[in-house]
């Protein structure tokens, strides 16, 4: 009978923890906030702590780099500076009509037309880069490496410009470079111009 009578008493008087006053209630919400504000610079101080210890700029270079890179063979067909291709073009012949076409304009200002290398489409395909009409000689371009990637084939190019106060011949030129890509390629294709 003891501890009833003590419940009663304490209903009665008001328990802070049963009935809050006005004071319970202020320290109530101050208690709230204070637990709100500790766990936001808990969470904003490990966000700092992980955006110091990894970079994003890392992460992303990171992952670029994972990504598997297999080296692909290829072979010249063809580099020069004298093609009947006059604009910028980058193309990919990957049947015998497409190769066929792309010869006939490329030795479209030749006198005595020749037939095209013959390739096995079936286990090949045509890279072919043309730099377009140059005023002079001393441009170039080559490609230099292939890879294939998750992405696609990547042909990787270099260009050249005429040294400044070289000496070139004072004719059009349009450098091009054609090769062979030994295996299927079946993914797209990725130009890619090395400095």
């Amino acid at each position: 009978m003891d501890s009833i009578a003590k419940t009663q008493g304490l209903q009665q008087q008001g328990h802070f923890l049963e009935k809050p006053t006005r004071f319970g209630r202020k320290l109530q919400t101050i208690i709230a906030e204070a637990l709100f504000i500790s766990m936001f610079l808990v969470a904003f101080t490990d966000a700092r702590e992980f955006n110091n210890r990894f970079d994003t700029g890392e992460l992303v270079a990171t992952e670029i780099a994972m990504k598997p890179t297999l080296p692909v063979s290829f072979r010249s067909v063809g580099k020069g500076y004298r093609s009947g291709v006059r604009a910028p073009l980058q193309v990919v012949a990957r049947s015998q009509n497409e190769w066929t076409a792309l010869w006939r304009q490329h030795i479209s200002g030749d006198l005595n037309s020749r037939p095209p290398p013959a390739i096995d489409f079936e286990k090949e395909v045509v890279v072919a880069l043309f730099l377009g009409e140059r005023p002079t000689g001393g441009y170039d371009v080559q490609i230099s490496r292939a890879e294939q990637t998750n992405d696609g084939l990547i042909i990787y190019y270099r260009e050249k410009d005429p040294s400044p106060g070289g000496m070139v011949i004072q004719a059009l030129t349009q450098p091009f470079h054609i090769v062979r890509i030994i295996g299927e390629v079946s993914s797209e294709v990725i130009f890619r111009r090395e400095s």
